[in-house]
């Protein structure tokens, strides 16, 4: 904010401004004035959320009668968000039914999705599995034509995500799915789906070795017992180590 002399050129010299008095919720602080200048720039800083008083007084050197007052009125609002899955104002916006849809709910076709925008435009899709620890465990990329309602995205989610041998291969593995949708024009709209929390998960799979199974354990606790009955002996249970990184033959 400025503060500026109002004073006329004949009071200027018999009154002039000395000092500025600024005055916010009624802590004042006291501000030097320059013998160079007719104004002065404040700042304020770190206002809560509310509404702020401020009053501006300009001094004489000796008089105790103001030069100048003001009164300012602040209102601070807490700040907007953009969704990251775009607003109606926007030329790309990804709409989810649920809000917040589950990484099983989009896989399976179970949530709704449509991607609204200028018909016929074609928009690049990016899909990343992350693992518990935000490790990207893979990634892909296609393209969609807008727009995308709830019966177009099923079959692009049919082909493009569960038929995508990218991506179903470590789909049991992954702890979310990110979903992007760009253009140069339109902007981005962008959608994360979790996992449902599990304590304890059993992970299967093929590697060069075989088929595995691997127990992720959430709840970050080693008092965990894993046992194994084999079919030689089915009534005698065999400890087995219970790492998330041991894969079980």
């Amino acid at each position: 904010m400025a503060c500026r002399r109002s004073c006329s050129p004949g009071d200027q010299v018999q009154r002039s401004v000395a000092k500025c008095v600024l005055t916010v919720d009624g802590d004042p602080r006291y501000l030097d004035w320059s013998e160079f200048g007719n104004e002065i720039f404040a700042g304020i800083a770190d206002l809560d959320i509310g509404t702020h008083d401020v009053q501006v007084t300009l001094l004489p050197l000796e008089v105790d009668t103001p030069v100048a007052e003001g009164q300012l009125i602040i209102s601070m609002r807490a700040a907007h968000v953009r969704p990251s899955t775009g607003t109606i104002r926007e030329g790309l916006m990804l709409l989810a039914n649920p809000v917040q849809p589950t990484l099983s709910e989009v896989w399976d076709g179970r949530a709704v999705l449509e991607l609204v925008g200028p018909s016929g435009a074609e928009v690049t899709a990016s899909a990343i599995l992350e693992g518990t620890k935000g490790q990207v465990l893979a990634r892909t990329q296609f393209k969609v034509h807008l727009p995308q309602e709830p019966g177009t995205w099923r079959r692009t989610a049919s082909k493009e995500l569960q038929g995508s041998p990218v991506l179903r291969p470590c789909y049991d593995q992954a702890d979310a799915l990110n979903l992007t949708f760009q253009h140069p024009a339109l902007g981005t709209a962008q959608l994360r789906c979790d996992r449902e929390f599990a304590p304890l998960r059993w992970v299967v799979g093929n590697d060069r070795d075989g088929p595995f199974a691997r127990l992720i354990n959430n709840v970050e606790s080693g008092a965990i017992e894993v046992l194994r009955y084999s079919y030689a002996s089915p009534a005698n249970p065999e400890p087995v180590s219970n790492s998330s990184e041991e894969r079980l033959r």
